[in-house]
C-alpha cells in the first residue's frame, strides 16, 4: 500500500513540477518542432588537469557541442557537450568520456556564459593500477564566437563516483580539477 502511495505522489508531483516548467517558457523534446537547431560545433580542447593523488599534466582531446534535443529554456540555450579527454602524466593515463549540458547565456555580443552538470566514465592506467569508474561534474564556461568559429574556456571538477583501486586493493584519488581552451568550428 505504501509502495502505491508513494508512486502516485510522485507521479503527481512529477506531473504538477512539468505543467509548470510548460507554463514558464520550458519545452521539452524541442527536437520535434521545424525551428529546432542542432547548431553542432566541433571542438579541439586542451589545458591542465589535476588529480587529488597524482600530478598536474596536460590533458587534451575532442568535443561535440549541440543544442539539446530534450530541452529548450525559456531564456538562453542549453548546449549538450560530449567529450573525449585524455591525460598521460608521471606514467598514470586517465582516459574520460563525458556528457555536460551547459545552460549558457549571452553576456555581451557574441560572448557567453555556461555553467552546468554532466556525468562520465573514466578509466585509469598506470603500474598496478587498471580500473574505472563512473564520474559527476561541474563546469563553467566562457566563449566568443567570431562568425562560425569559437573560442572557449572552461574550469571542471570531475568526482569518481565508486573508489579507484590497484591491483594490490589500494584506494587511488582520481578527483580532478581541469581547466581547459577551446578551438571550434560551429556547423
Amino acid at each position: 500500500m505504501k509502495k502505491s502511495v508513494s508512486s502516485l505522489l510522485v507521479a503527481s508531483a512529477l506531473a504538477i513540477s512539468s505543467q509548470a516548467a510548460i507554463a514558464s517558457g520550458w519545452e521539452f523534446f524541442p527536437v520535434q518542432n521545424d525551428d529546432y537547431q542542432f547548431a553542432p560545433q566541433l571542438s579541439v580542447v586542451g589545458g591542465s588537469m589535476k588529480p587529488a593523488d597524482g600530478d598536474s599534466g596536460s590533458i587534451s582531446g575532442i568535443e561535440l557541442a549541440i543544442n539539446c534535443p530534450l530541452l529548450k529554456a525559456p531564456n538562453g540555450v542549453i548546449r549538450q557537450q560530449i567529450s573525449i579527454t585524455n591525460y598521460d602524466e608521471s606514467g598514470v593515463e586517465i582516459q574520460s568520456f563525458e556528457l555536460n549540458p551547459h545552460y549558457q547565456i549571452e553576456v555581451a555580443p557574441d560572448v557567453a556564459f555556461g555553467f552546468g552538470p554532466g556525468f562520465g566514465y573514466l578509466t585509469a592506467d598506470a603500474a598496478g593500477l587498471d580500473d574505472s569508474a563512473i564520474t559527476l561534474q561541474a563546469g563553467a564556461t566562457l566563449s566568443y564566437t567570431m562568425g562560425q568559429v569559437v573560442i572557449g574556456a572552461e574550469a571542471r571538477y570531475q568526482l569518481a563516483v565508486s573508489d579507484i583501486k590497484t591491483t594490490t586493493g589500494a584506494e587511488v584519488d582520481l578527483d580532478n580539477t581541469r581547466f581547459m581552451v577551446k578551438l571550434g568550428y560551429r556547423f
